[in-house]
């Protein structure tokens, strides 16, 4: 991968990243991005298959998961 690869996804986080209630915790929208992500692999390989890396993303026993936000506290273990 690139330095050019590794800011396309670093932008899909940020996109789909928000603060929740102020400064912590910050929620990630999975579905969201998963397709943003499905967005930049399609660019790289016209093969990628967005359907079957969404199912390797996400829990085959929960189909709910794909439209769940993820709270995400200290990522970076930053409490401040």
């Amino acid at each position: 991968m690139t330095r050019k690869d590794y800011q396309k996804l670093a932008g899909a986080i940020q996109r789909n990243t928000q603060p929740f209630m102020m400064h912590r915790p910050t929620v990630i929208y999975k579905s969201a991005l998963l397709q943003d992500l499905c967005t930049i692999l399609k660019e790289d390989n016209p093969n990628f298959n967005a359907e079957k890396f969404i199912e390797a993303c996400c829990d085959p026993k929960n189909e709910a998961e794909k439209n769940q936000m993820l709270i995400v506290t200290d990522w970076l273990g930053d409490t401040a």
